[in-house]
Formats: structure tokens, C-alpha cells, sequence
């Protein structure tokens, strides 16, 4: 018996098995349009401060250095990762999680409504202090982010079949990218006509507006109680307990490994914006213009990626998002004019969109929902330090050799752990057993709109 098909048998019978799935198929919908309905904002929501052109700019203009550039994407990825393997017991012995993901989800937006008044106060008469504030109230941010995910990926495991994960992050992308559109258009109209200051004032209360409303559906999702594991759910244990699944599970081993070999693919990503400021002296309206582009290729990539990733397999867009995140970087350097260069910034989302979706989806398809906390939890952390330590590597690289080796390096990255990927078996095809309700039949698959 497979390592999936005996922790199904061990978790749930037959007859629990059919309860589950009974229920899962009598509230897909509203859980479906619940979950999308935060799947929309956040892109939404992210695109008004989007990492990639706003965050840059905003550190930018307060004085801030390539290294505190760097450690945008920096804080962001430790405050993700780390706080994962922490939370993931305390997780995992939960029987209801909604209510969980929508208190600490309020908790990761109050740290970005404090940088609202402070950047009115600051801005001009403290720009250091700002900064300073600035990464704190970030890091906090990405820390309650961190702290939420092993709750919210066994939320969505649960309520939300293997099968329809793609097409909820898919459609969620694209119109959250089509809205978004219009959100990074606004964001460039605040910069141009009201200045910096209170530019990037209003950027970040309407970016927290539409993320406070937006993920309130997600503590009204129709949830099962869930039986919760009788095993110690101390740290150490924890630690065993993973340990023991590296062993087992030879193909997610080799994703952790892929994952670790690619964290230096990202760190490019930081730079892009920062380069043509560089290079082609570009100002904030083209910055605003790349933000566009960045929105344009993800509500144009939304529904393909998910597509894709519903009837090919995440493994496969695993691929796909390597390869186009070794050709970005590249692109960069080689983009010959600054007309060209929003070419850059298509290819950036084209392939993090791919990427991210397939590895966020590819991890809740190793395991039953009962364990995706802790797999979960074991992607976050292990990847976590490579993922810190990356950007701020790019920052180092960038200010001491310049933007050419970070583009090289990060391209490399990609391609050093596409080998892995693609040894890696479909994860979803190897699993026998579904707790979700992801294997429906022809009329249960009628049901929720096959």
C-alpha cells in the first residue's frame, strides 16, 4: 500500500470518506465563490503596492540603498517561511480553521494600516524613520502571513477538490489582474498628479481597503470539523515528524530539493525596476507602466496557468514556470531600449504566476488534508533561509559587481532545479485516495460545473 493510500485508510473510513465528500460536493459553490472572492482581491489589492515596481520605488524615495531594495523581497520570504513549522502542529489540531485565517488575516492588514498615517507624518520630515517603520510593519506583515498559511492551505485542501484548485487561482488571477489593471493605472495616476507623499499615502490605504473587504468570505466558508491528530504536537515532534516524511516521500523530497536549488531564481525580480531606473533613467509614470504590464500578463496568464494546471498537472506548470523564470532575467539584459524594456515585466508575470501557483497548489496534492499543515510547513522552512537569503545576496551583487550577475545568477538558479522537476512524478496522479472529494464521478463532476 502507497504512503497516501495507507494515511487515507488511517484517517478517515470508507463511510467518513463518503460523508466528506458528501459534504464537500453540497457547499462547493459557496465555498468556490467564497475563496475566489479573496483570490480576486488580493492580486487586487497587492497591485495598488505592488513589490515589484511600488515597494521599490517607495524605498527608493526615501534614500533607501540596493541592499534595503533587496530587503523587500527578503522580508517578505522570512516572514513567510519561518513562522510555518511553529504554527503547523498548533494547526493541524484544529477541527474548524475559518475562523483562525480571518483573525490573523486582520492581524497581517492592521500592520499595513499603521504605514498609512506614518508615511502623511514622515514622508517629508523623517524619510529614515519611515523606512525604518516601513520594514518593520513589512516584516510583521509577512510574519502573520506566515503564520496564517498552514491554516489556509488546510482550509482550502478541505473545502476545495484537487481538480478545481487551478481553476480558483486561475480565475481569481485574472479578474483580480483585470481589476488590478485599473488598481496599478490608479496607482501611477495618485503617483503623477498628487506628488509622492501623499501618492504613496493613498496607495496604501486603498490597497488595504480592498484587502480587508475582500477576505472577509474566507471566516463564512462551510467548513467540516475535522478530526484532529491524538499525536504530540510539540516542535520536536514536529521535527520527527517530517524528518520521517522526507524519507517516505521520495518525490516530495525531490521538490524540496528543486525548491532550495531555485530560491535564487527570484532574487531578480527585486532588480528589474531599479535597473531601468538605472539604465534608461526612467521615471515614476514608467514605473506606473511596468505595473500595468506586470497586471496585464497575469489576468492574461490567469485562466491558462489554471487551466493548465486542472488538466496537465502542477508538475508540468512547475516546468513551464522554471523555464520562463531562467528567460526573464535574462531578458532584461538584453532588452535594447527603454520601449522595450516593459517586454521584461510581461515575462516576469507570465512566469511567476505560473510558478507560484504550481507550487502552492503541488504541495496540498502530496498528502491528505490532514497533513498539508505539516508539508506545508517542511516546504516553508527549508526553503526559507535560501528565499531570505537570496535578495539580499542580489543586493550585495547588484551594489559590488552590478545587476548583470544578479540577472545571470538568478537564471541559472532556474535551470539548475528544472532537472528535479522534472524527475518528479505528478503528485496527483499518485495519490489513490482523496479526502477532499477531489475524485468525484461523471455526475458529481456535473455537479460543480466540470
Amino acid at each position: 500500500m502507497c504512503y497516501h493510500k495507507a494515511m487515507c485508510a488511517h484517517n478517515q473510513s470508507p463511510s467518513a470518506a463518503n460523508s466528506t465528500r458528501e459534504f464537500v460536493l453540497r457547499h462547493f459553490r459557496f465555498n468556490f465563490t467564497a475563496a475566489l472572492v479573496d483570490a480576486v482581491g488580493w492580486p487586487l489589492g497587492m497591485s495598488i503596492i505592488s513589490a515589484a515596481t511600488i515597494l521599490p520605488l517607495f524605498v527608493r524615495s526615501l534614500g533607501g540603498s540596493n541592499l534595503e531594495v533587496g530587503l523587500i523581497p527578503a522580508l517578505s520570504s522570512m516572514g513567510f517561511l519561518l513562522p510555518q513549522l511553529l504554527t503547523a502542529g498548533y494547526v493541524q489540531r484544529m477541527r474548524i480553521h475559518r475562523r483562525y485565517v480571518l483573525l490573523v488575516a486582520m492581524v497581517e492588514r492592521a500592520f499595513l494600516a499603521a504605514l498609512v498615517p506614518l508615511i502623511l507624518l514622515w514622508y517629508t520630515s523623517n524619510p529614515r524613520m519611515l523606512l525604518v517603520a516601513f520594514f518593520v510593519a513589512y516584516a510583521a506583515h509577512s510574519i502573520a502571513m506566515g503564520c496564517n498559511n498552514p491554516a489556509y492551505t488546510a482550509l482550502i485542501s478541505k473545502l476545495i477538490p484537487a481538480d478545481r484548485r487551478g481553476r480558483l487561482y486561475g480565475v481569481g488571477g485574472t479578474v483580480g489582474g483585470i481589476l488590478g489593471l485599473g488598481g496599478a493605472f490608479l496607482a501611477r495616476q495618485v503617483l503623477q498628479y498628487y506628488g509622492l507623499r501623499i501618492g504613496f499615502t493613498l496607495c496604501f490605504a486603498l490597497a488595504l481597503f480592498v484587502l480587508v473587504v475582500t477576505v472577509i468570505p474566507l471566516g463564512f466558508m462551510r467548513e467540516y470539523p475535522q478530526n484532529p491528530p491524538h499525536e504530540d504536537g510539540s516542535l520536536g515532534k514536529q521535527f520527527r515528524r517530517i524528518v520521517g516524511i522526507v524519507r517516505r516521500d521520495v518525490h516530495f523530497a525531490r521538490f524540496l530539493l528543486s525548491q532550495v536549488l531555485q530560491s535564487f531564481s527570484v532574487m531578480a525580480g527585486a532588480f528589474y525596476t531599479v535597473y531601468a531606473i538605472q539604465r534608461f533613467h526612467v521615471g515614476s509614470a514608467e514605473v506606473g507602466t511596468y505595473t500595468v504590464v506586470l497586471q496585464a500578463a497575469g489576468t492574461a496568464s490567469g485562466l491558462l496557468w489554471g487551466y493548465a494546471a486542472d488538466h496537465k498537472g502542477n508538475r508540468w506548470l512547475l516546468i513551464v514556470g522554471s523555464v520562463l523564470m531562467a528567460v526573464t532575467p535574462l531578458a532584461a539584459l538584453w532588452v535594447p531600449s527603454r520601449e522595450l524594456y516593459p517586454a521584461v515585466f510581461l515575462l516576469s508575470g507570465l512566469a511567476v504566476n505560473a510558478y507560484e501557483l504550481a507550487i502552492f497548489n503541488i504541495v496540498m496534492e502530496f498528502c491528505p488534508p490532514s497533513d498539508v499543515p505539516a508539508y506545508a510547513a517542511l516546504r516553508a522552512t527549508v526553503v526559507a533561509p535560501f528565499r531570505t537569503l537570496a535578495p539580499v545576496v542580489g543586493g550585495i551583487l547588484a551594489d559590488e559587481v552590478g545587476y548583470a550577475a544578479v540577472f545571470v545568477l538568478s537564471a541559472g538558479a532556474a535551470l539548475l532545479g528544472l532537472p528535479l522537476v522534472i524527475a518528479m512524478k505528478e503528485p496527483r496522479h499518485e495519490r489513490e485516495c482523496l479526502m477532499s472529494g477531489a475524485d468525484f464521478d461523471v455526475s458529481e463532476r456535473e455537479a460543480v460545473g466540470k
